[in-house]
């Protein structure tokens, strides 16, 4: 069974990341700030993370830490950034620091909550095909 991580600062959101990772069939863990997220990765071995860029309101990149631990612990954690803050910018600097996937909330046509449930089962799918990569290549 996959072991999910989602973080949110806010309570509404937090829940509906967790509906969505629970609807993959996979365990849940949730953190409501990046400390507490961090924490949990440090103590967990995580194939999916879904986080929020802005886990505390002053600090609009925090989710990135979380991120940066996650792939540090484990680079095939596929992380999946989640935010209401559609800036090319943070976009492209979660891409560049390894994150499989980055969601914008409020995209005009566009169901979140299903949308997530889809990158999470695509996101566990691709880390067991660089899993089974890594383990073929190190057996040839």
């Amino acid at each position: 069974m996959a072991l999910i991580l989602v973080a949110d600062d806010t309570p509404k959101n937090l829940e509906k990341l967790e509906q969505a990772a629970l609807a993959t069939g996979g365990e849940v863990l949730k953190a409501s700030d990046r400390d507490e997220a961090i924490e949990l990765i440090r103590s967990h071995d995580f194939d999916v993370v879904v986080t929020d860029l802005a886990l505390t309101p002053r600090h609009p990149q925090t989710g990135l830490d979380v991120l940066r631990e996650a792939i540090l612990k484990d680079p095939f954690t596929q992380v999946i950034m989640v935010t209401g803050l559609d800036e090319t910018e943070f976009s492209v600097k979660a891409m560049a620091l390894g994150a499989y996937d980055y969601l914008v909330r409020g995209t005009v046509g566009i169901n979140v909550d299903a949308m997530i449930r889809i990158k999470i089962d695509n996101a566990l799918r691709y880390r067991e095909l660089l899993r089974a990569k890594q383990s073929s290549t190190a057996q040839g």
